[in-house]
């Protein structure tokens, strides 16, 4: 099993946060796991999409928003 051993979180729009492996470009992660594009920037790897709160607590997606986001996500293996 792969672990992350770098992540980063990038936020997507100020009510969603991706929590990505920083590494998953350099590692290889791309031939194992695959990769997913949200908004036109490609990532490869391990990621976890979440809500956020305006104090930048992360917190879980209402089922409106996890639907857009799986709508959304496109993901190449």
């Amino acid at each position: 099993m792969s672990l992350c051993e770098m992540v980063e979180r990038l936020s997507l729009n100020g009510e969603l946060d991706l929590w990505i492996d920083e590494e998953g470009m350099l590692n290889g992660a791309e031939d194992r796991i695959g990769s997913f594009t949200i908004g036109g920037n490609k990532f490869v790897g391990k990621g976890l999409v979440c809500g956020v709160t305006t104090d930048g607590d992360s917190v879980p997606m209402t089922d409106e928003v996890a639907e857009f986001v799986l709508d959304n996500l496109k993901i190449e293996w």
